[in-house]
């Protein structure tokens, strides 16, 4: 078995849990494989990542019931977590930072699925969450996701994915305008131009705060994804985030895995090594062309995937995050060539 074979098994097993899981509850549970079951309901994120997931895991194993139960697992969510207006679903009342990067991921699954499977009314739903987001301010997309006095990124990067697969399938002049904005407020206000990187968090004043090494090299995979659309993203360029993310990866986290927050000096604030960071710096890698990829790609399969199941921190048997499967598809899409 080759080793993109062996990911390609990983992909099949996540999927057969994430089956179990929605046969067994109807939704997303936060965690799969696993009988303990949370008295809270689950997250949004959890359904609408795995829409992504299972539309991915169609187009990749050419598995037309993935494609199916993305439809389903949609007409379920909806009447759970959206509000019923007009005839149709627009997103929940909410225009805290967390909110927004959730609201992100829904737009996200609304396009791809809409490009996939027909559900009746979706494209009414996806038309509604797509006035939601560009008619909101702007500023609530950089509140931070858990609170705090300074502003953040992360859910900033969410839109401008989904709004790049949005202008991909559906273009119209006005999400080019909102993207073009984006890469333009994130080039001004958070790019940190003597080292390449770009901030997470900053503060009012404009100070630099935080970096987040996964989301670099998050960003510069975006990037080069939709260097095709034609558009202008201003001072971000995807080679100059990946080598200045490499640089930082060499020297602080060598020949370890790496984890994602640095402080103000680009210094490790911890070495947690978390999954999804080190499948975002092969997604980068991979999409770069480097040679790094493929022995990296062996790397993480031994430590993370060590019973075809992904782990979330190094070396820790745990609960399995049903939101991680969107990490590791993305990572699969690159490493593949399929995108």
């Amino acid at each position: 078995m080759t080793t993109l074979e062996r990911f390609q098994a990983i992909l099949s097993r996540y999927h057969d849990a994430l089956v179990t899981a929605l046969e067994s509850d109807g939704l997303v549970p936060e965690f799969l494989a696993t009988a303990t079951r949370s008295d809270r309901p689950p997250r949004l994120l959890c359904q609408t990542r795995g829409i992504i997931y299972l539309v991915h895991f169609h187009l990749a194993c050419a598995h037309p019931p993935a494609a199916k139960r993305a439809a389903k697992l949609y007409e379920e969510m909806r009447p759970r977590y959206l509000r019923h207006h007009d005839g149709r679903y627009t997103p929940p009342a909410q225009h805290d930072g967390g909110a927004r990067y959730e609201l992100a991921f829904l737009l996200n699954a609304q396009v791809q699925l809409a490009e996939l499977e027909p559900v009746e009314g979706l494209d009414d739903d996806l038309n509604a969450t797509l006035d939601d987001i560009l008619s909101a301010p702007f500023e609530t997309w950089l509140q931070p996701r858990a609170g705090g006095d300074f502003l953040e990124l992360n859910a900033l990067m969410h839109l401008f994915e989904a709004l790049a697969i949005t202008q991909r399938y559906r273009p119209q002049p006005r999400i080019a305008t909102h993207i073009e904005r984006i890469a333009q407020v994130a080039s001004e206000r958070f790019l940190d131009t003597e080292h390449g990187l770009l901030a997470e968090r900053i503060a009012e004043d404009g100070r630099l705060l935080e970096y987040d090494l996964g989301h670099n090299y998050e960003w510069a995979s975006l990037l080069l994804l939709n260097a095709d659309l034609g558009l202008d993203f201003a001072a971000l360029d995807p080679k100059t985030l990946c080598s200045a993310s490499e640089r930082v990866t060499l020297e602080s986290f060598a020949p370890r895995m790496i984890s994602n927050r640095l402080d103000a000096e680009r210094r490790p604030m911890a070495f947690d090594a978390r999954i999804w960071v080190n499948l975002e710096r092969l997604r980068c890698l991979a999409l770069s062309g480097s040679p790094l990829a493929e022995p990296l790609l062996e790397e993480i399969l031994d430590a993370y995937f060590p019973a075809d199941l992904p782990e979330e921190y190094l070396g820790q048997r745990g609960p399995i995050k049903s939101t991680t499967g969107y990490h590791v598809i993305e990572c699969y899409r690159a490493v593949a060539g399929t995108r």
